[in-house]
């Protein structure tokens, strides 16, 4: 599911409601939820170029 928030000073508010609640990670220990969200969009990004890279197809960049 995408949210798409058009008004800035709502998209500013929901930014910083991200950094306020921390998460636990085993090795990198506490992240806000922003950071956790980049860290997992990240991370499956990783496994999914992996795939990519055994399969000889073209690999996915931000």
């Amino acid at each position: 599911m995408m949210i798409i928030i058009s008004d800035p000073y709502t998209k500013a508010e929901l930014l910083q409601s991200l950094d306020k609640f921390m998460l636990p990670h085993l090795l990198l220990g506490k992240l806000t939820v922003r950071e956790m969200l980049f860290f997992t969009m990240y991370h499956n990004l990783h496994h999914v170029n992996n795939v990519r890279r055994q399969r000889g197809h073209e690999l996915i960049t931000v």
